[in-house]
């Protein structure tokens, strides 16, 4: 969530080999999902491209109009 109360929809990774699109229902709108290549749970390089390209999307980040996020918490720092 930012300053203006808005925020990004975000990215449910399922400890999973194959996503099946009933695990989204009810999910907040714009929500995207994933599974990670070993079926974990956890996030792997692939699902972090996609959310961040997600971020980007979402966001409107330009070259003219940048945009800093902050992983306050997160323990892959």
């Amino acid at each position: 969530m930012n300053a203006a109360g808005t925020y990004v929809p975000p990215l449910f990774v399922f400890p999973r080999k194959r996503m099946i699109a009933f695990l989204m229902n009810g999910a907040p709108g714009g929500s995207i999902a994933g599974v990670s290549q070993r079926g974990s749970g956890y996030i792997d390089g692939d699902l972090l491209m996609r959310w961040l390209q997600h971020v980007i999307t979402i966001a409107g980040c330009t070259l003219e109009s940048r945009h800093i996020l902050l992983l306050d918490g997160h323990v892959s720092h």
